[in-house]
């Protein structure tokens, strides 16, 4: 669970199956939380390309502390936080 508080690291990876053609790459962010948050709340997000903005990567491994999720088919992510 992530409490209130600046310079929380979130850290998404990328491991192709075709190394090929794609590399491997990972990214850290740096999130602040603040505020009164609800009980239920969910972290969600989109990994796209650095070498084709905008464009979706999908079987991208993200991680929050011990959770992981893989992106979709549209680069999409989502943590539920209780």
């Amino acid at each position: 669970m992530l409490s209130s508080g600046a310079n929380q690291i979130l850290h998404a990876a990328f491991t192709p199956t075709d190394t090929t053609n794609y590399t491997v790459a990972s990214k850290d962010v740096t999130i602040n939380v603040t505020g009164t948050l609800p009980s239920v709340r969910y972290i969600n997000g989109t990994v796209t390309s650095s070498v084709l903005p905008h464009d979706p990567l999908a079987g991208v491994t993200v991680t929050k502390g011990s959770d992981i999720a893989v992106t979709g088919p549209d680069g999409k992510y989502s943590f539920e936080v209780v």
